[in-house]
């Protein structure tokens, strides 16, 4: 793994956003409402995504959730 920076407030709270947004589209996704949240595994693969795409430079909290989502296999959009 390549060493980066670390991030500074803002950039830990914008992948804040992303992450909670991103397991609120897995939790309310199509046909699995009132379901139970994500589990461990997918709460880890979610921020692991989030955290890998911001260290290489995302700054929209909308994609930094969509990239978690997409390497996953959500359906969201």
């Amino acid at each position: 793994m390549t060493p980066h920076p670390s991030f500074n407030p803002e950039q830990f709270a914008l992948c804040y956003r992303a992450y909670t947004a991103a397991l609120l589209d897995i939790q309310y996704e199509k046909g699995r409402a009132n379901q139970k949240p994500p589990g461990n595994t997918t709460c880890l693969t979610v921020a692991l995504r989030i955290i890998e795409a911001s260290a290489n430079g995302e700054r929209d909290a909308s994609r930094l959730k969509q990239f978690a989502l997409h390497e996953i296999g959500t359906s969201h959009p």
